[in-house]
């Protein structure tokens, strides 16, 4: 592989993003427990290390075949527009204090080029869009209904 300023930089920006997205799920999974007083931080910490590594494993061969599945030639300048946008999408979020999930700005950004390059993954994109309109759904159905079944025992 030859090392180029575009390689280069697309790696530096997939290192800012990483330790943004990782930040941003760990607050969302750990710091509030943490937060809460129901773990302490170094048990809040030895999770989310252990977590992070073994949700890593899984999902990095799911993951790494999003760009082929958007885009009929991924490049590294494609890399640095996702890495770019993630990045910015974190900065605006931290600062209004929201949580996020991250994974949708790069594959937002591979989607919008695969459009923009007139080889959209039809298929795909309606099933990841699917499934972000359907967790938040799903999740706020599960928390009410569990806490109900909760109060009510």
């Amino acid at each position: 592989m030859i090392i180029t300023t575009e390689s280069i930089l697309a790696a530096s920006l997939l290192f800012i993003a990483v330790v943004l997205v990782y930040g941003n799920n760990l607050s969302a999974c750990v710091w509030t427990r943490v937060g809460s007083g129901t773990i302490r931080t170094l048990t809040g910490i030895m999770i989310g290390v252990v977590g992070y590594t073994a949700g890593l494993l899984p999902q990095a061969s799911n993951m790494a075949s999003v760009p082929h599945l958007l885009m009929a030639s991924p490049a590294a300048d494609t890399a640095a527009a996702a890495f770019s946008v993630t990045i910015m999408i974190s900065v605006i979020g931290m600062l209004f204090r929201i949580p996020k999930s991250l994974s949708m700005s790069p594959v937002g950004v591979m989607a919008g080029i695969s459009v923009a390059h007139g080889t959209p993954a039809v298929g795909y994109l309606d099933r990841v869009m699917a499934l972000w309109i359907a967790a938040p759904l799903l999740s706020i159905l599960a928390g009410t209904l569990s806490t109900r079944a909760i109060a009510a025992s």
